[in-house]
């Protein structure tokens, strides 16, 4: 017993004795804010959704994250966090501060991820970042920033991921990004600029990741992105103007994924055709109404292709010839009817998903050899939109089974009797009707028995005036009204030679014809030099049928043969009449008034004699002298 008190006995001002207590007290020192919650087990603090206005004092120092979003904080004083030395993520988000002074943050020496977004900032000083030189994720989203000015981020050498998107900027200082050595993605949507900031993205040579929003210009500009060797993945989403994208403005990038989508592009850029390692490339959003033959065969390596979202009826042949690493199509909420059977690349077996979503595919014999291949649908499988019996029928996958027992197609076959004959007035409006039935839907075409132009047309090959009557061929390519191009014939009909002449909406008869959606043919209004034999013919690709339509214009007159020319020698000769003979008639008029006055009035003299004085200094002269007789007419 005695030995083990000996033991036991020490000194009470020994340094072991201050160490034990020293280590008491911390460990029952450690205390939490009352309205956050404190882990000890990872070292948080979270103080998220508590209505607090004001950052709460006696946060644990051993706190490795502290969570502040969703509250009411407006402030944040200096160094106000300079005793959390082991803090590694702070969370600011998601409340009301307006500003924050330079050096706020200072201290924060293993400080890895401040997320400020979603405030009220409207500016970055420079130096509001200074002293946390280990931050490698800073997120400044959805505040009111409206610029970033030279050197608003210095200081941050080992950051790599900036968010500063959601944001009404409107101009980006070029030494906006100095002193980012190392940043690798960069995020810039829904902003307001004005252009590209070429300048201050060259001083960012490591970047490799860029989405950049919300840009004005209608145009990008050649040499955009100079300067970003490194850069491989370029989002461009929502400019709402972009409609030209420059050849030269990706020169010098060599991205693997591009996506420009929510713009006004009407068909792919050629400056895709020098980014050959791309293997993402999204276009999806965009009016693009046709592609191309081959028109991206340079892109060989591109494994995903997205087009949805456009305003493509149909997929021509070649459209992804040179694909042959194709491995998803989305071709979803486009108003797609049919897809040739040659615009996949020759190795599309290779293809695994294809979406057609929202599309309106005629489900005939055309789409048996899509349904060949099996190709997964997505989760959303195509419907039909046509024929009337099919409507509304989901082609779900591997539905081989479907051709050619249930997608058929038959030729079609024009509802009117043949040949039937129109007798209309001249001057009225007059609609040429042409009803056809077939699957897929026929497409019309009209033929017309004459130049519009008197006389003979000129052969641009020969210079010859021919006599011949010439055929204008039509084509109904658009659901809306429209005045229709005509275009040149390509083929003759019952021996009728092509003249080769073009005639476009140009003319001012071509004004008068319109092509109606259902096919109809539209004078607005009709003339005598109108009437003939018309062809309407009904095709596609089960067959054809045509009818004719013999046209008889009664003229102003009630003869059938009054020439243009000669009608419009009598308006003209009325017109004449109508201002002259009121003119006359004025005249004459005047005249009578003035002899019927001037006999009421009895005789009238037509002499006058007038005294004078002359003018003289000397002595009086004869009165008699001093008069003159003047003539009154």
């Amino acid at each position: 017993m005695v030995t083990f008190r000996t033991k036991l006995n020490f000194h009470l001002d020994s340094p072991m004795f201050f160490m034990c207590v020293g280590i008491l007290m911390s460990s029952l020192c450690f205390c939490c804010p009352p309205s956050c919650e404190c882990p000890a087990q990872d070292n948080s603090t979270f103080c998220r959704h508590r209505l607090l206005n004001l950052v709460p004092p006696e946060i644990p120092l051993s706190s490795h994250v502290l969570d502040l979003s969703y509250n009411r904080i407006r402030s944040v004083q200096p160094k106000l966090f300079s005793h959390l030395h082991s803090l590694e993520e702070l969370d600011l988000s998601h409340n009301q501060l307006s500003r924050m002074e330079p050096g706020v943050f200072s201290g924060l020496l293993k400080l890895r991820i401040l997320l400020v977004h979603h405030n009220q900032l409207k500016l970055l000083p420079p130096g509001v970042f200074s002293g946390i030189p280990d931050l490698t994720w800073l997120d400044v989203r959805g505040n009111q920033l409206v610029i970033l000015l030279d050197q608003t981020f210095q200081g941050l050498r080992e950051l790599r991921h900036l968010e500063a998107g959601d944001n009404p900027l409107l101009f980006i200082s070029p030494g906006a990004f100095l002193g980012l050595p190392q940043l690798q993605r960069l995020g810039l949507e829904e902003t307001k600029l004005g252009s590209v900031p070429t300048r201050a993205l060259s001083a960012l040579p490591r970047l490799s990741d860029l989405r950049l929003g919300g840009v004005t210009s209608p145009f990008l500009q050649d040499l955009s992105f100079s300067g970003l060797p490194l850069l491989r993945v370029l989002d461009m989403d929502h400019w709402p103007s972009l409609g030209t994208v420059k050849p030269l403005s990706l020169s010098g990038l060599n991205l693997t994924s591009l996506s420009i989508t929510r713009c006004n592009l009407s068909s792919v850029p050629e400056a895709l055709s020098m980014q050959v390692y791309l293997r993402r490339l999204d276009l999806s959003r965009n009016p693009i109404s046709d592609l191309k033959f081959g028109g991206l065969r340079a892109l060989r390596r591109l494994e995903e292709l997205r087009l949805s979202g456009g305003k493509l009826n149909s997929i021509p042949s070649g459209s992804f010839s040179g694909l042959d690493n194709l491995l998803i199509l989305d071709l979803s909420e486009n108003p797609l009817k049919w897809i040739a059977e040659d615009a996949l690349p020759s190795s599309s077996a290779i293809l695994e998903t294809m979406l057609l979503s929202g599309t309106n595919l005629s489900c005939d014999c055309r789409l048996c050899w899509l349904l060949r291949y099996n190709f997964h649908f997505g989760e959303s499988p195509p419907v039909c939109a046509a024929p009337d019996e099919l409507h509304g029928m989901v082609i779900p996958d591997h539905s081989e089974l479907l051709c050619p027992e249930r997608f058929t197609c038959h030729p079609p076959r024009i509802t009117e009797s043949r040949p039937w004959k129109m007798t209309v007035q001249e001057g009225d409006q007059v609609t040429i009707t042409c009803h056809s039935q077939g699957v897929p839907e026929p497409s019309i075409q009209w033929v017309l028995p004459h130049n519009p132009y008197s006389g003979g047309t000129e052969s641009p090959k020969s210079g010859t005036s021919r006599s011949t009557p010439r055929l204008s061929h039509y084509h109904l390519s658009s659901k809306e009204p429209s005045e229709t191009e005509w275009p040149v014939d390509k083929f003759e009909i019952q021996g009728i030679p092509n003249s080769g002449l073009p005639i476009t909406t140009a003319s001012p008869v071509m004004k008068r014809v319109t092509i109606l959606p259902e096919g109809y043919l539209q004078f607005h209004p009709v003339q005598a030099n109108d009437a003939g034999a018309y062809l309407c013919l009904a095709s596609n690709v089960a067959g054809n049928d045509s009818a004719w339509v013999h046209l008889e214009v009664t003229a102003f007159n009630g003869s059938s043969a009054v020439q243009p020319s000669l009608l419009h020698s009598h308006l003209l000769a009325v017109i004449t009449a109508g201002g002259v003979l009121p003119f006359i008639s004025s005249v004459a008029l005047c005249f009578i008034f003035m002899f019927l006055w001037s006999r009421g009035r009895g005789n009238i003299k037509h002499t006058a004699n007038i005294d004078f004085v002359p003018r003289t200094s000397r002595g009086t002269s004869n009165t008699e002298e001093n008069k003159f007789t003047m003539k009154l007419i």
